[in-house]
């Protein structure tokens, strides 16, 4: 693409000009237009300028992405919107999507395509070095899923994820089939075990509960997020619009420190667990990574509540991971778990199972090159799911044959 694009905002007057490689674009309620425009001012043409001042009360939001390695993804149904606009599918007035990929009848293999992904090919990156980089990642099934995903833009869920898109549905949809046994008030005669995974100061922390509902036998689980506020201009760049999405829904709580925002406030994190232990009369207790947990133990200690709040250490070692991580993930393929939240569904997409020749089994993240990729609610789904199988081992008896007690894991 080349020459300029007129982008006209005439509700208010101004006319926002940018070359296809600027992206300062503060137009309201924009619309398309055809050509180039001119701008005479000192009997020069001006360009790339606005025609006037800047538009009261809203700009326009631009989100950037590339395909990705698995469709659980917010870039994913932001391509998928994008797409449905583009065909007429969905009307957005005030959505302008732009597209770089190839043709469906193109070839991957074929580099006179790769302009079409490629606007600026041979301008930013030479050609030449694009083929060299795709013979190179051929040799590694993985690698050449992130070439064609990262400079074609081409989505694909494998093989990088280890549990598909068809392997998780049942968590979500099994919800609106059982949901009249997931009420507030059902939620408390069920046997539950809680988890918090603490993050660094400035990244997402986790916290979960586990509930056995014992007239369907199945596990339910239900999941807080939460991140500092001051991160969140950083986060929506890279993690799409869809995680504005699941703070207004209420699945991420931005947490505020008091100073820049920059850190996580454990106090909000509290607050959420001292509530469910005073809600959720048959919560057994909490499961927890010593790793950051040191200050928050203290501010638990210090909790005034009806009943001591129970905190249980979670070793991350061989021993007692692998087995935890084995039973969370057949109950998963099984579809004996129910977890319809978003964020778990975007987390679960970028796991990747290592296992060593021992069959222990630990989970990472699929692509450690995409740091935004995140597992948290994995780690504490699999916390407190191993403490709620021990727990309905000894005081409820093994509703099925996949019930391990807690003297078989001893956590």
């Amino acid at each position: 693409m080349t020459g300029a694009v007129s982008i006209h905002a005439p509700a208010w007057g101004a006319t926002c000009f940018f070359k296809i490689n600027y992206t300062f674009l503060f137009c309201f309620n924009p619309r398309a237009r055809v050509g180039r425009d001119h701008q005479k001012k000192g009997g020069k043409n001006h360009e790339n300028q606005f025609q006037s001042t800047r538009p009261r009360g809203a700009r326009l939001r631009i989100s950037l992405t590339t395909a990705e390695t698995n469709l659980n993804n917010p870039g994913y149904w932001e391509y998928q919107r994008a797409q449905n606009v583009i065909a007429g599918k969905q009307e957005a007035v005030n959505y302008l999507p732009l597209i770089y990929e190839l043709d469906p009848e193109d070839r991957r293999d074929d580099e006179k395509t790769y302009i079409k992904a490629n606007p600026s090919l041979d301008v930013i990156k030479p050609l030449w070095r694009l083929v060299e980089d795709r013979d190179r990642a051929k040799q590694n099934p993985i690698e050449e899923a992130g070439f064609y995903a990262y400079h074609l833009n081409i989505w694909s869920n494998a093989p990088t994820a280890d549990i598909s898109v068809e392997q998780w549905e049942p968590a979500i949809t099994q919800y609106e089939k059982y949901k009249q046994y997931l009420t507030e008030e059902k939620l408390k005669t069920y046997t539950a075990f809680g988890a918090i995974d603490l993050s660094k100061v400035d990244d997402y922390s986790a916290y979960t509960i586990y509930f056995w509902v014992e007239p369907i036998k199945r596990f339910y689980a239900r999941h807080r997020f939460y991140i500092p506020e001051g991160q969140l201009e950083k986060r929506f760049q890279r993690e799409s619009e869809m995680l504005r999405l699941w703070i207004r829904d209420g699945y991420v709580t931005p947490t505020i420190d008091g100073g820049q925002n920059l850190t996580i406030n454990y106090d909000v994190i509290l607050a959420d667990l001292l509530q469910d232990w005073e809600t959720f009369q048959r919560l057994q207790g909490y499961a927890y990574d010593a790793t950051y947990a040191s200050n928050f133990l203290r501010q638990v200690a210090q909790a005034k509540t009806y009943r001591p709040v129970v905190m249980v250490p979670f070793s991350q070692t061989w021993s007692k991971i692998a087995p935890a991580n084995k039973d969370w993930l057949d109950l998963v393929y099984k579809g004996h778990i129910i977890d319809p939240n978003p964020v778990m569904r975007w987390m679960v997409g970028n796991v990747k199972r290592k296992e060593d020749r021992n069959g222990n089994i630990s989970f990472v993240k699929a692509d450690y090159a995409q740091s935004n990729l995140r597992i948290d609610g994995v780690d504490t789904s699999v916390m407190a799911l191993a403490m709620l199988l021990g727990r309905i081992g000894k005081q409820d008896k093994a509703p099925d044959e996949q019930i391990r007690t807690i003297e078989t894991i001893d956590y």
